[in-house]
């Protein structure tokens, strides 16, 4: 792979510099140093997949990797029987505690994160361990006294100690005042001393452990302290003893556990690498290209990532119908830029990086990229310009082949502008003929009509603003650049006879030629233009069809509700069918006990009676809508009101189409367009005889409804789905019946249908509030919900 030479000079270091901006640990950091672009397709497609996945989740959740330690050393220093102190046993208990929250977040996004969830489901178990580490060591690093029982005595005797020493010298430095130099306790030697005059040093009987520098104090441990002190500092050592026993004992865990937390922090630095990835992604406004193994080259509304979201987004192709492309234009207007850009979106794309691009835009796969771009005049070695140029295009011409890509800056620069031209489209025949993708910059017309002649070579060129005399670095594929000369030199004022006097000095043939580049300049403005126009006609057709399939939704989801309202009312009719049968059962059971044919007779009757009136109000029901017609193509006016089967809606009609046999009619906020089969006449609410059978159908299901309706649900032992279905059905009976407070049992056990059941009642439209019943409705067995009237 060719890559390396290129990377400086395509700047993809300073992009690498962004990317480790984003990163949480220094390890990451690390691997970002040692980035390399990839030439496998499949690899270059995952790497690239899980930016993607990193960007959607940093967008729907903040996820930073706080506790990231670097413990790579503990751990090495740990296999070799070595003991941690508190503050590196503490760093891994962060490592393991990171783990752990990043495995919890997942559990809720394992469906649209598959390559990140697959990494993290690989995270090792490491509970036992941190809890462990957690109950011995604190957040300073240091031993808990709840460690071991030995060490809570230890530190108990030495505190008392201590206060006992303190008492002693606090009593002398109460009775000695005047022979202090100051009121204070202090240490020397690690035993507690008093600051003496040196005057008085014989006026305090004991050790004297030092002196200040002036001779004028000296520091005495008092005799009647000795003692305790001398205790005090062996009940330390102990102290240190157990607590090294300690630390010992966790080191040695932690050498068990060495493969599991290598593993561990392997992972999460390899899951930090993704999220800063796709941060960046964030950062430069990029998005996930597209692959092909053809080495095409489609980029859309690119922006060189290093200039932000100021530069001039510009479209560049290689590759399709062309593998070679020729860039003219003047100096500063872009081309070196594009060129660079170019490279740079290859190797960033090969790293796995976004591209700050618009959509639609396709990146090949290279195994090579050369690029001589800039001035690498060597001065040490007497190296002109053209001689640097051609040293770098010698190695490329010596290494390239059909799957190189090849950028090349002021092609054939630095020398005589004839022989200088004639050897740039030597070399790029040559890279032409030999398969690979080329693009070269160059100021020579000659180039201009080599691009035009050959079979696969294509001329581009920055734009010039003739009024402004300022480059817009928008490139235009295939239109040569022009010269300027003659233009920038009228504006700034040059005289006319002057620069006529200069075009005489032009063969007819090259005046032609930038006659015709003018022209053709214009027509892609024009082009351009109208292809702006059409993307944004696009774009409106786009949103509006969106808006339909919305509307077309909208319009299946009420069709489904109406449905299933009259399943609600046909299951209420069966269970009301249900209920009387089993009441007359119950009634002919005890008859029969009785032997009592009369009044078996008599039951028998009341029963056939009250199906019979079911029916006939069925029937009534029924015919209220079976006897309504649709209205005739005669009958239908524009804004007439009429009623909407499909939809169950009323809505007012726009235009009539009798060709098609529909309407169009508005619905609330929304027109549709309606077969006239659907449409039928808004009838006289209070008069309709339809309209009191819909009255008496719906007060009958209502009156049902109240005698029957409880205010408690209980769903205990339910799966979560069939109980939300539950609940649902029981808050509309509710709310059709006028409760204003309902309770709905799930019972305790592992809390997993409670939270299920309140997550779904959070945002419902029946619901006003919900809380956990007190003690004496249930406790949190149950949920008591006030409902919205």
């Amino acid at each position: 792979m060719a890559f390396k030479k290129s990377e400086k000079t395509l700047e993809l270091n300073k992009v690498i510099d962004m990317l480790k901006e984003e990163t949480m640990s220094d390890m990451t950091k690390e691997i970002c140093e040692t980035l390399k672009p990839s030439t496998n397709y499949s690899e270059v497609s995952t790497w690239l997949k899980e930016t993607t996945e990193a960007r959607n989740l940093l967008a729907e959740k903040e996820l930073f990797l706080r506790g990231l330690k670097d413990i790579r050393k503990q751990l090495q220093f740990a296999t070799k029987d070595g003991v941690l102190q508190g503050n590196e046993l503490f760093d891994i208990k962060s490592v393991i505690s990171t783990s752990e929250r990043v495995k919890k977040l997942f559990d809720e996004y394992d469906e649209n994160y598959p390559i990140i969830f697959d990494l993290i489901n690989k995270l090792p178990n490491l509970t036992r361990l941190r809890k462990e580490l957690e109950s011995k060591i604190d957040e300073d690093g240091e031993v808990k006294d709840s460690a071991s029982s030995n060490l809570k005595n230890i530190r108990m005797r030495v505190k008392n100690l201590r206060s006992q020493v303190k008492s002693s010298l606090n009593k002398t430095l109460n009775s000695s005042e005047k022979y202090l130099q100051e009121k204070l306790v202090t240490m020397r030697n690690d035993r507690y001393v008093l600051p003496i005059k040196a005057e008085y040093q014989n006026m305090i009987p004991g050790i004297i452990h030092d002196q200040s520098a002036s001779g004028m104090t000296v520091y005495i441990e008092p005799r009647d302290v000795v003692e305790k002190n001398n205790q005090l500092n062996q009940a330390k050592r102990e102290e240190y003893k157990e607590i090294q026993k300690i630390l010992k004992e966790l080191s040695e865990q932690i050498k068990e556990h060495y493969d599991p937390l290598q593993n561990t922090l392997q992972i999460l630095v390899e899951l930090d690498f993704i999220l800063s990835k796709g941060a960046l992604s964030r950062k430069l406004n990029a998005r996930e290209p597209e692959l092909n193994y053809e080495k095409r080259i489609n980029i859309f509304k690119a922006r060189h990532p290093l200039l932000g979201e100021e530069a001039v987004p510009i479209d560049v192709k290689l590759g399709d119908d062309f593998n070679t492309l020729v860039i003219t234009g003047p100096n500063t207007g872009g081309k070196t830029v594009t060129l660079k850009m170019v490279g740079l979106f290859t190797l960033m794309t090969q790293l796995g990086l976004h591209l700050p691009a618009g959509r639609g835009t396709e990146m090949g796969i290279f195994e090579k990229v050369f690029a001589d771009i800039g001035d690498e005049q060597d001065i040490e070695q007497s190296l002109s310009t053209f001689s640097s140029h051609m040293s770098n295009i010698v190695e490329i011409v010596n290494n390239v082949d059909e799957k190189s890509l090849i950028l090349l800056d002021e092609l054939g620069a630095g020398t005589d502008p004839t022989e200088g031209s004639a050897l740039a489209m030597s070399l790029l025949e040559y890279f032409h003929n030999k398969g690979c993708r080329s693009i070269a910059t160059t100021h020579y017309t000659q180039l201009k009509n080599f691009a035009h002649a050959r079979d696969g070579v294509e001329n581009a060129s920055v734009e010039f603003d003739d009024i402004t005399l300022k480059p817009t670095y928008k490139l235009l594929i295939g239109v040569p650049g022009k010269s300027n000369a003659f233009v920038i030199s009228s504006r700034l004022g040059l005289s006319d006879d002057i620069i006529s006097n200069a075009k005489s000095f032009l063969a007819d043939e090259e005046i032609e030629v930038e006659d015709l580049i003018s022209s053709l300049t214009e027509k892609e403005k024009s082009t351009q233009l109208l292809k702006d126009e059409l993307e944004r006609e696009k774009a409106k057709v786009e949103r509006m069809k969106s808006e339909l399939e919305k509307a077309k939704q909208d319009m299946e989801n009420k069709r489904d509700e109406v449905l299933n309202k009259a399943r609600e009312q046909a299951e209420d009719i069966i269970t009301d069918a249900r209920r009387d049968v089993e009441e007359t059962l119950k009634e002919a059971r005890k008859l029969a006990e009785k032997n009592s044919q009369k009044e078996m007779a008599e039951v028998s009757g009341n029963v056939r009676k009250r199906l019979s009136e079911k029916q006939e109000h069925l029937q009534e029901s029924m015919k209220s809508d079976e006897n309504k017609e649709p209205l005739s193509p005669a009958e239908l006016r524009q804004g007439m009101d009429v009623y909407v089967s499909n939809l169950d809606k009323e809505g007012i009609i726009q235009k009539i189409n009798k060709d098609k046999k529909e309407a169009e009619v508005q619905v609330g906020i929304m027109k549709v367009s309606v077969a006239f089969s659907n449409l039928y006449l808004v009838e006289d609410k209070e008069n309709s005889n339809g309209s009191e059978i819909e009255k008496h159908k719906r007060k009958s299901v209502l009156t049902d409804k109240k005698a029957n309706i409880s205010t408690e649900l209980d769903i205990r032992g339910e799966r979560v789905d069939d109980a939300i279905a539950k609940v649902d059905k029981f808050l509309d009976d509710a709310i059709v019946t006028n409760l204003t407070q309902i309770r709905i049992i799930h019972g305790k056990g592992t809390g997993n249908l409670r939270k299920g059941i309140q997550f779904h009642l959070e945002g419902h439209p029946h619901v006003n509030e919900y809380r956990i019943g007190s003690r004496n409705e249930g406790g949190e067995g149950v949920t008591v919900v006030k409902l919205n009237l």
